[in-house]
């Protein structure tokens, strides 16, 4: 908040950092099931598309297609997983911990596995769509990364206040 002028930190509670990470953590598991509902209906739908391309492109698009859908499938359920994770964490554990620093990693990876999974695909099958959708992917990982690299500097301003201290 803003006084005078001056920037004045304002101490949050434990309190409600707990409600916060309640609702957040809850939020999350809530909405992991919808999100694994739309995955499949979006995988049959993939697959409608991947035959039709088979037709179309050849039986080595088709693969290429399976190949970066299994790859793509398997970086989102990681990824899932580790922000599943990483928000538990946050209601529980302090917020710049080496866990949480490492999970933003790996969330930011997934994203860049979707990035090179949809540039790939678009350039097989001439879709300007999906390499919009892979840059979108990856511009997500970078942000990601940002936050992990803010993360890192967190970390390292804590460990030398403590240090000082």
């Amino acid at each position: 908040t803003y006084s005078n002028g001056k920037v004045k930190l304002v101490k949050v509670d434990s309190k409600t950092k707990v409600i916060v990470g309640k609702v957040i953590s809850r939020l999350s598991i809530g909405l992991i099931p919808v999100f694994c509902l739309a995955l499949a209906w979006c995988g049959f739908q993939i697959l409608s598309w991947i035959l039709q391309a088979k037709g179309t492109f050849g039986d080595m698009a088709c693969y290429v297609l399976f190949g970066s859908g299994i790859c793509c499938g398997v970086a989102g359920a990681i990824g899932i997983a580790q922000l599943f994770f990483f928000l538990r964490r946050l209601e529980t554990e302090p917020v710049f911990t080496a866990c949480n620093v490492r999970a933003l990693g790996i969330l930011s990876w997934c994203s860049s596995a979707f990035l090179i999974a949809g540039v790939v695909d678009a350039f097989v099958v001439n879709c300007l769509f999906l390499a919009a959708i892979g840059v979108a992917a990856g511009f997500i990982g970078f942000l990601v990364w940002v936050i992990r690299e803010s993360f890192v500097r967190a970390r390292e301003l804590q460990n030398d206040a403590d240090a000082t201290i």
